[in-house]
């Protein structure tokens, strides 16, 4: 009865058994009320860190800073963390940011590596360019290599 509701997102029959799992958790050990803390969230069915912390800050208020592949790459590139691990970088960003910017700090994150940060980055759209690692040692490599040498043809 869920699936047709998810079957866009992607592997929805498994999604589907987490959310029933974890609504009927919510129920039985928590009386209907969703839990305030990470340790009990992360307890429910299907739901991990990144959730945890999406449900925290956007749906009850309390400071959560979720870490996806986007916030990894662009904590990373910029040089305000330094791990390839989610928790890590959740931890680096968390000290480095007071607790009640988590969530936008998180958002801000995202939206610039999916706009701009992207895989294959669109440095010369970035505002932060300026202040990015990355981007400092990609002009740094860009200058230090050889010219390349020309096309143009001779005329006789």
């Amino acid at each position: 009865e869920l699936e047709p509701q998810i079957q866009s997102t992607g592997f929805f029959r498994a999604k589907s058994r987490s959310l029933v799992g974890m609504a009927t958790e919510v129920v039985e050990s928590h009386g209907g009320e969703v839990p305030r803390t990470m340790d009990s969230l992360v307890k429910l069915p299907g739901v991990g860190r990144k959730t945890a912390n999406v449900v925290l800050g956007h749906a009850l208020g309390v400071p959560g800073l979720p870490v996806d592949r986007h916030v990894l790459r662009v904590a990373n590139r910029i040089g305000i963390a330094k791990s390839d691990d989610p928790e890590v970088v959740e931890q680096q960003l968390c000290a480095a940011m007071p607790a009640a910017a988590w969530t936008r700090t998180s958002d801000t994150l995202i939206l610039h590596g999916r706009r701009i940060c992207k895989p294959r980055p669109l440095c010369d759209r970035c505002a932060v360019r300026g202040d990015c690692n990355f981007y400092a040692h990609l002009t740094r490599s860009m200058s230090t290599r050889p010219p390349r040498p020309s096309r143009a043809r001779g005329r006789a």
